[in-house]
């Protein structure tokens, strides 16, 4: 018997480095002022209608007077000497959320230091926003005409 609680410890070891890059919602840190910005929200937008949206989500919020987003930061582990920096934007309008990074790591087997100017999408996910902004995020409303 304890050599199967043994081996259970030992799988349940293996499985623990994938857990180090678990995502972390941060408790009152604001969002990026970088992130805030219309213009960087409306090339957002302008990613999403090429790559994610189709055309029914498009009808659905071109008559709308206002699209709303959420912004934040995303808190995550990062390894040892990434001083990256993480954010998320929710759409409630279109239930997407998007996950944007600022890269700064250095990859130390290559002697490469990664750094991006800018935030870049990392992952869009569709499905459920909550029914509120989370507390700690920023709400952004922009002019529909605007944006178009």
């Amino acid at each position: 018997m304890k050599l199967f609680a043994y081996i259970g410890c030992l799988v349940l070891l293996a499985f623990l480095p994938a857990c180090r890059t678990a995502h972390v919602e941060a408790a009152g840190s604001a969002p990026p002022e970088e992130l805030l910005d219309r213009h960087y929200l409306f090339e957002i937008v302008r990613h999403l209608y090429r790559w994610q949206l189709d055309e029914s989500e498009i009808e659905r919020i071109i008559s709308t007077k206002q699209l709303v987003f959420w912004v934040g930061r995303f808190e995550a582990r990062l390894d040892p000497g990434d001083r990256s920096i993480l954010g998320e934007i929710l759409l409630p309008q279109l239930s997407l959320g998007v996950k944007v990074k600022k890269a700064d790591y250095t990859i130390e087997e290559l002697g490469t230091v990664v750094r991006s100017q800018t935030f870049r999408i990392t992952h869009v996910t569709r499905g459920q926003t909550p029914d509120r902004a989370p507390g700690n995020y920023a709400v952004v409303q922009v002019d529909m005409k605007e944006l178009r």
